[in-house]
C-alpha cells in the first residue's frame, strides 16, 4: 500500500532512499505474518521507496497486522 511520509511521520526520523539519494513523499509498505515455534504471532513490516523500490526500513514485532493502520502503529512504537 502506498502511503504519504506524512503518515509515517513518527517512524524513526525522516526515511532517506540511498538509491535515489533523497527524502521521498511516499513509500510502499507492507507486511507478512505468520506464527512462530511456540504458536504466538509475528509480524515483519517493510518501508520501501515507491520510486525504486528500495528497503528504507524494516520492523518485526510479536503479534499480528490486520491492516495499515496496525502496521502504522506498529511502526511508530
Amino acid at each position: 500500500m502506498i502511503v504519504s511520509s506524512h503518515q509515517l511521520k513518527n517512524v524513526s526520523g525522516p526515511l532517506y532512499c540511498e538509491t535515489c539519494s533523497q527524502l521521498s513523499d511516499q513509500f510502499n509498505v507492507w507486511w507478512t505474518d505468520g506464527k512462530n515455534d511456540d504458536g504466538l504471532d509475528y509480524c515483519n513490516i517493510h518501508v520501501e521507496c515507491a520510486t525504486c523500490h528500495n528497503e528504507v526500513y524494516h520492523k518485526s514485532a510479536v503479534g499480528d497486522i490486520h491492516n495499515l493502520d496496525d502496521a502504522i502503529n506498529v511502526l511508530s512504537q
